[in-house]
């Protein structure tokens, strides 16, 4: 095989290497070549030795003597192991030091061993004291990064441990300093009025009273309207007959009358429409119109009733036979008479009509319909003003609104 072919056999061979065996060749190659370099200090070492030796040899016998021959342990077995071979130089250098250290100490201690017949030689003096510490080198560059490791290997994750027992309950804290009142809430709307109770057991017989000298009430009851609520007033004591819906008549080509009527919220028929009745009178609904400035809406009245159907509440009250509208004023006579409510008096808006004037609870309220604004025109409802002139003024004022009060005895 030729040169050529081996290196090439050489090549492949180590191409097809493993990453493990390039490692081991490349470590027992670091392994002789760190043995090299220690056989040849040692062997700098020896003949620096035996150098040493010679000049002390030679300063002691004179020039004639002969060099100092080496032991045979001293310079070791040329035909011994190499492991072994080592270990007997290390073993004669050991020596020739001892000797060698010797022999320099019995010349230290001499006073001309340093001038003999001319000869220059100079012992070893004694050790120096330590220099000043070098500078610090340059920091070497940074090693190549390693490979990634390997992932370890999967764990098996542990069952849940069952749940510990509950713990004893502490004890209760002590109680917070009461908190400050809250603010008044808004008064909410007026409620319907509830059912009529049952009747009381009848009182103690009071004391006799004085002789009577004046009238008396007037016996029996009376009934009216209450024009803007579907409630009867529960301080007079008044009870509800019925509630329902104002109605009217409305200027159009059709009959009817002049007169407000308060209709139930549930009729009856005798029979249905007849054909060919078109000749009959029509009313219609009454709703307010823009009143928006009249019934300012307080806290808790509700929204604004511009538009809205007027509802009303028939009212009867026991052992006050008369009842009667006061119009330009919201207080009742002194005397025996009781206000059942006050309001204002308000009438149709239409200019072709004369409908009568009916007394509006100043505290109305309004039905909401799902007719819009401009279906309204029907029959709709508005406050009266008073006009100076033939009325006596300044009792009464130019176009201030009208008030009123229903009032019974």
């Amino acid at each position: 095989m030729t040169a050529r072919g081996i290196l090439k056999w050489i090549v492949a061979r180590y191409l097809s290497l493993s990453l493990w065996q390039l490692i081991q060749i490349v470590v027992i190659l670091g392994y002789f070549w760190a043995q090299y370099a220690l056989q040849a200090q040692l062997s700098n070492r020896l003949t620096n030795i035996i150098e040493r030796l010679d000049k002390l040899e030679d300063y002691m016998n004179g020039k004639d003597y002969r060099k100092l021959q080496i032991r045979t342990n001293d310079m070791g077995q040329r035909n011994v192991p190499s492991r072994a071979k080592r270990h007997a130089d290390q073993t004669g250098m050991n020596n020739l030091l001892q000797r060698l250290e010797s022999l320099e100490n019995r010349f230290a201690a001499s006073n001309n061993f340093s001038a003999h017949e001319g000869r220059t030689f100079c012992a070893q003096g004694p050790q120096g004291t330590h220099g000043i510490p070098g500078k610090d080198g340059i920091p070497g560059r940074d090693g190549k990064d390693g490979t990634t490791g390997r992932d370890g290997m999967n764990r098996f994750v542990g069952r849940d441990g069952t749940d510990g027992r509950n713990g004893v309950p502490g004890k209760n804290g002590i109680p917070g300093r009461q908190g400050l009142p809250g603010r008044d809430g808004a008064t909410g709307p007026k409620g319907d009025q509830g059912q009529k109770g049952h009747r009381g057991k009848q009182g103690a017989r009071g004391p006799p009273g004085d002789p009577v000298t004046c009238s008396h009430r007037a016996s029996g009851s009376s009934v009216f309207i209450r024009w803007g609520r579907s409630v009867c007033p529960s301080r007079t004591g008044a009870e509800l007959v019925y509630e329902g819906r104002v109605a009217g008549w409305r200027p159009t080509g059709e009959g009817g009358g002049a007169d407000y009527l308060c209709l139930p919220l549930d009729p009856l028929y005798l029979k249905p429409p007849s054909p060919g009745s078109n000749s009959r009178a029509s009313l219609y609904g009454v709703k307010y119109g823009d009143v928006q400035d009249l019934f300012m809406r307080r806290r808790g009245r509700g929204p604004n009733i511009s538009y809205h159907s007027v509802p009303c509440a028939v009212c009867r009250v026991q052992q006050r036979g008369s009842s009667m509208m006061i119009p330009g004023t919201n207080v009742c006579p002194t005397g025996l008479w009781t206000r059942e409510y006050h309001g204002y008096l308000m009438t149709d808006t239409t200019n072709n009509t004369r409908p009568e004037y009916i007394c509006v609870d100043a505290d109305a309220t309004g039905v909401k319909v799902r007719h819009n604004k401009g279906d309204a025109g029907k029959a709709l409802l508005t406050s009266v003003q008073g006009q100076c002139g033939v009325l006596p003024c300044p009792n009464y004022l130019q176009d201030w609104e009208l008030t009123c009060a229903v009032c019974t005895m």
